[in-house]
């Protein structure tokens, strides 16, 4: 520290000790040089000892008590001045927490505002876009139905067209003999069996042959089934089914089929359920499986034949495992298959 930073010290503790108490320094004091500012602290502590050795007297007490007087009022005038700046502080953070909740609140009004003009607008759109889809809609539909009302009348006209002719035929139905109607039916199904069986089948006509029936079928897997084919209105008892049953008998004596179908192309067979299997078995004890069906259209009767061929497989591989020594995996392939068969149709196996 150089001499005029110690001189300008000294000054100013000089002037702070008269400040704060009664006590007046001499100029000669405060510009003593640095080595009298030495002597007389040295001088000061000496001083200080001797006072601290002897009694104070009265005079020096009461400065001492004035000096911690002075003191106390200072700090009592500070804190008094740092209260009103911590009161004025404390209001200014009351105002701004007023308005900053004033603000939230004017912000949550704004955005509640904003939100519902969004949502409007949004509504909004959604309507015209929907309204505009369903124009499209609407147009798109009425063209439809004008499309399907010009159809229908096509339709109608195709269909008075068809009436009328369906009319005239009928009125020449009555004079057509059995034989006649009989041959129309055998032809129908004759190509409707040929579809079944994808063709592979020899079909041959046996209705001028007596106790034949009027279709025979072979396949090439082994299926022989002669069918009868009825296109009465009713089926009769004793004409039509009661003939099928003494044909069909005379046909299993002679072991000329393994499978049989009485096929009835307009009317219900009398006693037996459409689609109706029964089981007969010939000298050999080979089963023959026979089916009534009520012909109501194409599928049902390639469906039916197809059923027919399949079933005669099953026979005929119970018949060879009875008959022979079969390997054991093709018995049990076969009492699988039979129980798959008899859940499907329960009179699969039906005895007559």
């Amino acid at each position: 520290m150089n001499t005029m930073s110690i001189q300008s010290a000294w000054t100013d503790f000089l002037e702070l000790i008269e400040s704060k108490s009664n006590f007046k320094v001499s100029e000669g004091i405060k510009h003593a040089s640095i080595d009298d500012i030495c002597m007389m602290l040295v001088l000061g502590e000496k001083s200080l000892k001797s006072i601290e050795n002897n009694a104070i007297d009265d005079t020096i007490k009461m400065q001492l008590l004035a000096k911690d007087d002075s003191m106390e009022r200072a700090m009592q005038t500070t804190m008094s001045n740092y209260n009103h700046i911590i009161s004025d502080l404390e209001n200014e953070n009351k105002r701004l927490i007023s308005d900053y909740e004033r603000l939230q609140c004017t912000c949550s009004d704004q955005k509640d505002v904003l939100r519902f003009q969004v949502q409007k607008e949004v509504e909004d759109e959604l309507s015209a876009r929907f309204k505009n889809a369903q124009d499209i809609v609407v147009q798109s539909l009425q063209e439809q139905i004008k499309t399907l009302q010009k159809t229908c009348d096509i339709y109608e006209k195709d269909k008075l067209n068809i009436q009328s002719k369906y009319d005239a035929l009928n009125e020449k139905l009555p004079h057509m003999n059995m034989v006649a109607m009989g041959n129309i039916g055998q032809s129908l199904v004759e190509d409707l069996t040929r579809q079944a069986f994808n063709y592979e089948c020899e079909i041959v006509s046996t209705s001028q042959d007596s106790h034949c029936m009027d279709v025979k079928v072979n396949t090439p897997d082994g299926l022989i089934a002669n069918l009868e084919i009825k296109a009465a209105d009713p089926v009769q008892t004793v004409r039509d089914v009661n003939k099928y049953h003494r044909d069909l008998q005379e046909l299993i004596d002679r072991s000329e089929i393994n499978a049989s179908a009485l096929l009835s192309l307009k009317a219900p067979i009398p006693n037996y359920k459409s689609g109706t299997l029964v089981m007969k078995s010939n000298s050999v004890g080979l089963k023959i499986p026979v089916l009534y069906v009520h012909v109501t259209s194409e599928e049902i009767l390639k469906h039916s034949l197809n059923l027919l061929k399949e079933i005669q497989k099953l026979c005929q591989l119970e018949h060879t495992a009875r008959g022979s020594e079969p390997v054991p995996i093709e018995v049990q392939k076969y009492q699988q298959e039979k129980i798959i068969l008899r859940q499907m149709i329960p009179d699969i196996f039906k005895e007559s």
